[in-house]
């Protein structure tokens, strides 16, 4: 498997890691998000895991 290089200050939870749509900058106490262009339903942590 290839692995994405990921700079360190990159915002990987402020995107959908299914279509790539960019949803900007959310609050932490916000866990769950639906992607506004696919509707995929993200883990705001597990989606930046993926991104």
């Amino acid at each position: 498997m290839v692995g994405k290089i990921v700079i360190r200050w990159e915002a990987t939870s402020q995107g959908c890691s299914h279509c790539g749509w960019w949803w900007g900058k959310l609050d932490l106490s916000v866990r769950q998000v639906v992607c506004d262009n696919c509707g995929t339903v993200h883990d705001q942590d597990t989606n930046a895991l993926k991104t």
